[in-house]
């Protein structure tokens, strides 16, 4: 550690400089000290001043009117909790304008992937095709008519009935035919009854449309004679028309565009379903891009106004004390620009010290500490160090690191105070202590100078040196409870006259009265084994 290499220094420069201990130096005092049993320990001190663990103020993100404040200063809120609302009405018509567009532009946008799909033309029914075919490449038109499709399976016929309240006609009677050309019965039923009489007079007739399946003998010209058999009876019709097949399905364009291919000609049987033709447009592709493009934009403008609206139900960021509120009822705010509530978790706190380069190494997160205050005489509040900055800033060509201490039982504190504070980077209990000026170092020894009880001369006495601070030191071995200890520390009439005489010992030197010189305010903390 960069504190206990300085006590290596410190030493060994007391080697050096101090004479024996038979010898003593002109104005220094003799000191006899006992090895004693206690603590030993060493802090970092400073100032500082205490913030709120957390603190967040509240900006409107929403222009609008404030319509309802839900807290005053001092309450407590938990994160979530509404604050207060703001109204715009500007605001809920240009959502209400953006919602109707994007269903427009949506419904655009549909419009135009039916009207690709209706690039592939699919039979809308069995049947015959009939009509002139367009040649492929030949360009076609929405609403045109590629050809028709004839289902010969099926023919029609309508007639005339008359109708009595005890003889009525409905859906699904069955109808016979006697085909004269081949003297054989064929059978169909009713599909469609007039709901209003076709003649009056002294009969009421009603239209009646019969549909039967085609054996495949007849033909829309085949003579016939037909009988309605139901519950009520047999029946032949006043009127009779010819047979006729079922109304042909027109097979319609439904885009603009192309044909590309024909997949059928001109009287073949297609299924409904079958794919009869391809049509390519070379504009439809990018309208549908362009649509698709103005429909998300419209999209993410309607996303950014339900956002603000949403922003207009102000809620607790974190969960604390509200310090102010800013704004009162009824008045406007505007996006970004009003302060609406400030809340600060006061539950902890935490202070800054700002520790020099030549103590930083000692400083480890966790470390215990201690806050007093001026305001709160004689009461101390723990704390601990929460971060230590990872870059420094350098004042005078010494670099300082920022140390966060965070107070979890702040108790009287309050945000603002100024705090003295004291990291604890040393501590050992229940060792042996001497001064540190009693030690000297010799080569690779140290050792300490043993008063004789008994009126002799003192004793060097090799010893084993642990922690330090800075005015005392951990022996480890060599020394006993008890046992005194004889060094010589310099008086300020001896330093200052030391110094003059070009020695340049500023400060002291262990063996020699102390580190009070040392950089960093005091003697750095650390360890010799």
């Amino acid at each position: 550690m960069v504190a206990g290499a300085l006590v290596l220094v410190a030493l060994v420069a007391a080697a050096v400089l101090w004479p024996k201990p038979d010898a003593p130096m002109a104005g220094a005092q003799m000191m006899v000290a006992e090895v004693v049993r206690g603590t030993l320990s060493e802090s970092i001190t400073g100032t500082g001043s205490l913030a709120a663990l957390e603190r967040k103020t509240v900006n409107s993100e929403s222009t609008g009117t404030v319509s309802a404040i839900y807290v005053t200063e001092g309450d407590r809120v938990q994160k979530g909790d509404l604050l207060m609302t703001l109204d715009s009405s500007t605001q809920d018509l240009n959502i209400s304008s953006s919602e109707l567009n994007l269903q427009l532009e949506q419904k655009s946008l549909n419009d135009l992937y039916e009207e690709k799909s209706n690039l592939y033309v699919y039979a809308p029914a069995s049947g015959l095709l009939s009509g002139t075919l367009p040649a492929v490449d030949q360009s076609v038109k929405s609403g045109s008519t590629l050809a028709t499709i004839t289902d010969q399976s099926k023919l029609q016929v309508t007639a005339e009935f008359v109708l009595y309240p005890s003889t009525p006609i409905k859906l699904g009677d069955t109808v016979e035919f006697f085909i004269t050309e081949y003297l054989q019965y064929v059978y169909g039923e009713v599909t469609t009854v007039s709901s209003s009489p076709i003649s009056g007079g002294s009969t009421v007739n009603y239209k009646v449309v019969v549909t039967l399946q085609n054996p495949g003998l007849l033909t829309a010209d085949a003579q016939f004679a037909m009988f309605l058999a139901n519950d009520y009876g047999r029946f032949s019709p006043t009127t009779l028309g010819s047979l006729s097949y079922v109304s042909p399905t027109n097979i319609e364009i439904k885009t603009d565009g192309t044909l590309q291919e024909i997949y059928v000609s001109d009287g073949e049987w297609v299924e409904q379903g079958q794919l009869l033709a391809i049509i390519v447009s070379d504009t439809l592709d990018d309208k549908i891009n362009s649509a698709e493009i103005k429909l998300q934009q419209s999209r993410n403008s309607l996303e950014e106004l339900y956002e603000k609206k949403n922003a207009r139900t102000i809620t607790a960021p974190i969960s604390g004390t509200v310090l102010s509120v800013g704004v009162t009822e009824g008045e406007e705010v505007t996006e970004q620009t009003s302060s609406l509530v400030t809340i600060a978790y006061l539950d902890a706190m935490e202070v800054t010290l700002s520790v020099d380069e030549l103590d930083i190494l000692a400083v480890e997160k966790g470390m215990a500490a201690t806050i007093t205050s001026d305001a709160l005489p004689g009461r101390t509040f723990d704390a601990y160090v929460s971060d230590i900055a990872l870059e420094g800033t350098a004042y005078s060509g010494v670099a300082a690191f920022d140390v966060t201490l965070q107070i979890d039982e702040p108790g009287d504190l309050r945000s603002g105070m100024s705090v003295n504070i004291a990291i604890l980077t040393t501590q050992v209990e229940d060792v042996l202590l001497v001064p540190l000026a009693a030690i000297t170092q010799q080569g690779n020894e140290y050792w300490v100078t043993l008063m004789d009880e008994s009126g002799g001369e003192s004793v060097r006495q090799p010893v084993e040196v642990g922690a330090v601070s800075s005015d005392r030191a951990q022996i480890v071995s060599g020394l006993e409870e008890g046992q005194r200890v004889v060094y010589q520390s310099f008086t300020a009439a001896a330093n200052a006259e030391t110094e003059d005489s070009g020695q340049g010992m500023t400060g002291g030197m262990p063996g020699m009265g102390g580190m009070g010189g040392m950089p960093g305010g005091g003697m750095p903390t650390g360890g010799m084994r």
